[in-house]
């Protein structure tokens, strides 16, 4: 009985560069975010909070979009395996990555939806905007090894750590 090979993942310069520099924010639904359908999909799988918060998106028909203006939205956010919405609309920044379902829009940042309407629930003090837009890069050590933070991904526990690799 011969052992199931891991998937090889194959990564454009540019996802390797952004994962080098990915940065965390704290009330992140996906802590270091989802750039693209794939690790949409596998953040679901891995995680039932984002798989729950998820539920109504289409991951099959994600496509990334580029916020061509400010615009002004309700923002959810995570606290353990709690998903709350934001009272009031905050700005999201002309230029800003979405994932979208056509129906649906999640900043690629954090995994945190979005929506022009306001959403339930609605924690009594959330966290204030600056607190929602602080972040932290992600730990790289010079071995070219990332902590990975947050959800297991192709089986490797939360918290382990996984090689980039570049084809």
């Amino acid at each position: 009985d011969a052992a199931t090979p891991a998937p090889v993942v194959l990564r454009t310069a540019a996802q390797v560069e952004t994962k080098k520099t990915r940065r965390v924010y704290p009330y992140s639904i996906v802590p270091g975010g989802v750039i693209d359908r794939s690790e949409l999909a596998r953040a679901v799988v891995a995680d039932k909070v984002v798989a729950a918060h998820y539920a109504a998106f289409e991951t099959s028909k994600a496509t990334v979009e580029t916020v061509s203006k400010p615009r002004a939205v309700y923002v959810s956010y995570r606290k353990g395996d709690k998903v709350f919405w934001t009272s009031k609309k905050l700005q999201l920044a002309a230029g800003e990555t979405l994932l979208t379902d056509g129906q649906n829009e999640i900043r690629t940042r954090c995994g945190n939806r979005i929506s022009d309407v306001p959403r339930l629930p609605v924690e009594a003090k959330g966290p204030s905007e600056e607190e929602l837009d602080s972040s932290v890069e992600q730990a790289q050590e010079g071995d070219g090894n990332v902590e990975q933070v947050g959800f297991a991904l192709d089986g490797n526990p939360a918290g382990g750590r996984y090689q980039l690799k570049t084809f």
